[in-house]
């Protein structure tokens, strides 16, 4: 909504006219405001800028702007009643009230793509007055950077660097010689390039026909968060398709499905998505996965690795190694829309890899404890495989090579003679033995040598028993493979 002015005509604001709305950023009444009733615009938290024209204070109703944040910003008013406002009731609430002057910019928020931009803006401020920029980031130039009066303005931004996501600064323009300010904000987002096509649809008959669309009101931002593209996508599927093409499902595709690679939150009780989703009139199959993949280059082969090490832990929004690379998927078949609020989707996740888990237990002649700084190293598996999104299926890359895997150690694990180790690794096998478990305490290394034949969703348990002697080692190893819930 942004900056809400009132006319000259309209003298009094009612009671909660504007109450609960996030979305106002600035207020301007005019010279004839004589009232602004109870509730009027309480809890618009979104207020950054008020402008009140008249000469003597309107009257405030209780709560008026109750919620509004009185001490984040200057109200202005006519100079000559500066002291009359911050004596009145209400008024006297706000933080700052200074005198007004004809100093803002014309838009108070600027958003670019990544790619080096011009933008023009218009600055206002009373003929004679000088003014100059007080500060604004270093990625952007202001031409001019200080002036007299009103001015034209040319804000160019350089490349983001690649990798950044995006960039946000504010640029602060002073009046000289008065403790007066105006500002915009600037944002860049890192995204497709100024005039950049999408292909979204080829033609498989013919020679095709070129269509273009386009999206109004849209800015980088929406761009950026993919809002723009989902938009489009629903667009041209209510011309073009169908989400079933009678009893058959359409395939699952990059780009041009109903909803598109879609980020869902769970908070422990409720699943947020990242952008309004809008149902599909008819019959539709839903893909989920996890962990979620910011771009999907492909729906059959998309390459990926487990973590070699599986031991770091969750930083933030960074998942630690063990979870990485823990991919589950789940498919609902032929979901349709029943009343006006839908019933939920019912996704039964599997892992797409394997999993396995060592336990370790003292032997007769083991003595001591478990050092706390031991590593479980799993040999000669590939980290490197390929999943289709399509059916949930992980395979081996085939021109990967063999690592070593350090395993994450279970915290108190429940009734466990030792220590237990887990770790997720690639659907492969090994026909031939070699070096394939190794528990390593720094001092004494216990090396075990076998087989393995690792499929997809299902666990594989090891017990090794450990002894003191390293001359005496007496390794032995009972797998057992079960499903993996």
């Amino acid at each position: 909504m942004g900056i809400l002015s009132f006319p000259k005509d309209l003298s009094v604001i009612s009671s909660k006219a504007f109450a609960d709305n996030p979305f106002i950023q600035g207020l301007g009444f005019s010279d004839e405001t004589v009232a602004i009733d109870a509730g009027a615009f309480a809890n618009c938290y979104g207020i950054s800028s008020i402008t009140c024209n008249s000469a003597t204070p309107p009257e405030i109703g209780e709560g008026a702007f109750e919620g509004v944040p009185k001490a984040n910003f200057s109200v202005e008013v006519p100079e000559q009643a500066l002291v009359s406002y911050q004596t009145a009731p209400g008024w006297r609430e706000f933080a700052r009230i200074v005198a007004h002057r004809d100093f803002s910019i014309s838009r108070r928020m600027l958003r670019t793509l990544g790619k080096a931009q011009m933008k023009s803006l218009d600055l206002r401020a009373p003929s004679g007055a000088a003014w100059s920029i007080e500060s604004k980031p270093d990625w952007l130039t202001v031409s001019p950077a200080s002036g007299t009066g009103r001015a034209k303005l040319r804000v160019t931004t350089t490349d983001i660097p690649a990798g950044t996501g995006s960039g946000s600064g504010e640029i602060v323009f002073l009046l000289d010689g008065k403790d007066y300010r105006t500002s915009t904000t600037v944002e860049q987002f890192e995204t497709y390039d100024e005039g950049e096509v999408i292909n979204v649809f080829k033609h498989s008959k013919g020679r095709g026909v070129d269509l273009v669309f386009l999206g109004d009101c849209y800015d980088a931002k929406d761009i950026y968060e993919g809002k723009y593209m989902a938009e489009v996508n629903q667009a041209i599927e209510h011309f073009f398709s169908t989400v079933y093409d009678g009893e058959t499902p359409r395939p699952l595709q990059v780009s041009g499905n109903w909803i598109n690679n879609e980020a869902v939150t769970f908070d422990g009780t409720d699943w947020t998505p990242a952008r309004k989703m809008i149902w599909a009139e008819g019959t539709q199959d839903v893909y989920a996965y996890y962990p979620y993949i910011g771009t999907v280059p492909s729906i059959e082969e998309y390459n990926f690795s487990v973590a070699l090490d599986q031991t770091t832990e969750k930083n933030g929004s960074t998942l630690g190694g063990y979870e990485a690379s823990d991919i589950l998927w789940a498919k609902a078949e032929a979901v349709s829309k029943s009343g006006e609020v839908p019933d939920p989707v019912t996704l039964n996740f599997k892992h797409a890899c394997a999993k396995v888990i060592i336990k370790l237990i003292p032997g007769e002649d083991f003595s001591g404890s478990f050092p706390d700084d031991a590593q479980m190293l799993i040999h000669n598996t590939a980290p490197e495989g390929v999943l289709d999104f399509s059916t949930g299926s992980v395979s081996k890359y085939l021109y990967g090579e063999a690592e070593t895997i350090k395993c994450h150690r279970v915290q108190n694990p429940a009734g466990a003679e030792g220590p237990v180790y887990e770790a997720i690794v690639i659907p492969q096998r090994a026909d031939s033995r070699r070096p394939f478990l190794e528990y390593n305490t720094g001092n004494i290394s216990y090396l075990v040598e076998d087989t393995y034949n690792f499929r997809p969703g299902r666990c594989y348990t090891y017990t090794m028993t450990i002894n003191s002697s390293p001359e005496q080692i007496v390794v032995s190893i009972g797998g057992s493979i079960e499903g993996w819930d």
